[in-house]
């Protein structure tokens, strides 16, 4: 019996990858962002290119599913309504300030992870960037009907605090060798405090 011919299915990475920057990029164009994106694929990622149309689909896949219930905007009665423990009231209601200050939206989701990074997260000026960063990639486990695993996010974690702040790259976290990459950054960490001393 003969395999099934054609283009191999799209890896989970790739999609995400897509989901993300359309989720995040609302405001470009699906045929402008699926150019973009392409490329992006083709060249940094090395992957075997996905047809432009292939790609607007799953842009507008992921612009037209249905929100999570974790999208809603948050509001000070959120604490009682969801799983949001009131001893992370006053880190969630500092983001909040900050944010409604700024006219940036605070969702459920990341009022959630807020309450769940808030005492692990040192400095805590970083924690709304993670919360926002786990928050997203939630939000696109729940797209595909997946169940969320951070292993990825908490190694980033872990190994650079400030990288949620400073370079979200999407490749970077998608194509990592988890190995390799652990390596890699805990010798930069390691050659760029030995170099502060």
């Amino acid at each position: 019996m003969k395999g099934r011919r054609g283009r191999p299915p799209i890896k989970p990475s790739i999609k995400t990858f897509i989901y993300l920057k359309a989720l995040r990029e609302r405001n470009i164009p699906r045929a402008v962002l699926a150019c973009e994106l392409r490329d992006v694929i083709v060249n940094k990622m090395n992957e075997v290119p996905l047809s432009e149309e292939t790609i607007i689909k799953l842009i507008s896949l992921a612009r037209n599913h249905p929100p999570s219930p974790l999208d809603n905007p948050f509001s000070i009665a959120s604490l009682a309504e969801h799983d949001i423990p009131p001893e992370a009231g006053p880190a969630i209601i500092s983001i909040y300030k900050k944010l409604v200050s700024e006219n940036e939206g605070f969702s459920i989701g990341e009022a959630q992870w807020v309450a769940r990074l808030y005492k692990i997260i040192e400095p805590p000026e970083l924690v709304w960037y993670w919360a926002n960063l786990y928050a997203e990639w939630e939000t696109i486990s729940w797209m595909q009907g997946t169940t969320f695993h951070s292993n990825e996010l908490d190694i980033m974690m872990m190994l650079d605090v400030y990288y949620a702040r400073d370079n979200r790259d999407i490749i970077e976290l998608l194509e990592i060798d988890k190995d390799d990459y652990a390596h890699i950054r805990i010798w930069k960490l390691e050659r760029a405090k030995a170099a502060s001393d």
